[in-house]
């Protein structure tokens, strides 16, 4: 989204998952078995993602996108950028000033609702087909633990992206906790 409001929540979804799922594929090929990579270099095979792991990183890029874009709100005024989609913001009757202003207001959590919606729809699926995936490669994947917990903190403030508890520390030792336990116990 090239510092324009971007138009509707499918553009986001597609920006997101250009920029975030392409590293995250990368991460995957990287992580895979050592006797995969053989296979592959012997029998002169492209390199490739199975179905799980691309659909997995493909959930979480848009996951992570859409995530970063509402964690970015109580910044917008400083360059003056939304990246909240134009559809819902004219729906609700949201304006860019009351954005940058940090107004907090009904109409503004209901977008913000919209958009953290299908972000925890993104994050459900990438759930659903990581666990599928080689544990080798479920370390790329641990970023949904992020995504997942800013998600559950901003249902908790109900859908207010102002609220001072989406940027509090003291969560960090808590998502430490969650994603040690994902990588070493290989709980997905």
């Amino acid at each position: 989204v090239d510092g324009k409001q971007p138009k509707d929540l499918t553009l986001m979804e597609n920006y997101s998952e250009s920029v975030h799922a392409s590293m995250l594929y990368m991460t995957l090929l990287m992580l895979q078995s050592e006797e995969e990579t053989k296979r592959h270099a012997q029998e002169k095979l492209p390199y490739s993602l199975s179905e799980k792991a691309r659909l997995a990183a493909s959930h979480l890029g848009k996951a992570i996108g859409l995530t970063l874009m509402l964690r970015q709100l109580p910044y917008a005024g400083r360059d003056r950028r939304l990246l909240l989609p134009a559809t819902l913001t004219s729906k609700f009757k949201v304006s860019e000033e009351s954005v940058f202003r940090k107004q907090d207001s009904d109409e503004l959590r209901q977008v913000v609702f919209h958009v953290g919606d299908l972000a925890k729809a993104h994050v459900d699926e990438c759930r659903k087909y990581g666990r599928e995936v080689r544990h080798s490669q479920r370390k790329a994947l641990l970023s949904v633990v992020l995504a997942e917990h800013f998600l559950e903190v901003l249902e908790r403030v109900q859908f207010n992206p102002f609220d001072p508890a989406l940027f509090e520390e003291r969560a960090r030792l808590s998502l430490q906790w969650r994603m040690t336990k994902i990588a070493l116990l290989r709980r997905w």
